[in-house]
């Protein structure tokens, strides 16, 4: 076989740590910045190295996450971590990525993690805005947030039940060989719902 080898003169492309890395980085959640402190910031994404940031919310705040960039230059994704282990992404082919959250599901901290899809590298402009958080009202079957207080579950329809952002359980009984079917329907955004 031919073998041919070709060296460049041209200098490597080289990517400077941004203001918010500090002495630790904040390339993982355990070396996070604040990300109050950082919004409104021109920020440098490096491949192999993401950027982590915190804020803490009440559950019902909303939010509104933005990292803006000329994607012809990189492109930038991000991850909003919640504190109940569910996650929404922003990851699409254009300039900028936006996470909207109108009510956030849960109190605690949040995590947003930003990265280069593919090792891209990029300048991006860090926002940030977090609302007041909105008063939820418990439903009737409260206080069924755990295994241990599920609700008894019946052939029936449960209407105007409310999801506070905690978990509500729910217990019955099936045969062996049995089928059961629920349905949930919602109105408005619900972020992060699961059954």
């Amino acid at each position: 076989y031919g073998l041919t080898v070709d060296v460049s003169n041209a200098p490597p492309m080289m990517c400077e740590d941004d203001a918010a890395e500090g002495p630790g980085g904040n390339n993982d959640r355990a070396s996070a910045a604040p990300i109050e402190a950082n919004a409104g910031q021109r920020r440098m994404i490096c491949p192999m190295n993401p950027d982590w940031y915190y804020f803490d919310a009440d559950a019902g705040a909303s939010v509104t996450i933005g990292a803006f960039f000329p994607h012809a230059d990189g492109d930038v994704d991000m991850r909003l971590h919640m504190p109940n282990d569910m996650r929404r992404s922003a990851t699409s082919g254009t300039n900028d990525e936006v996470i909207t959250v109108e009510a956030l599901p849960v109190g605690g901290r949040y995590f947003v993690e930003i990265y280069g899809f593919r090792d891209a590298m990029n300048a991006y402009d860090l926002e940030f805005d977090l609302g007041e958080g909105v008063e939820c009202a418990a439903d009737r079957l409260e206080s069924n947030d755990a295994l241990n207080s599920s609700e008894p579950l019946r052939p029936e329809l449960y209407r105007d039940l409310t999801w506070c952002g905690d978990d509500d359980w729910y217990k019955t009984d099936v045969a062996a060989g049995g089928t059961l079917q629920v349905y949930i329907t919602f109105t408005g955004e619900a972020p992060g719902m699961e059954a």
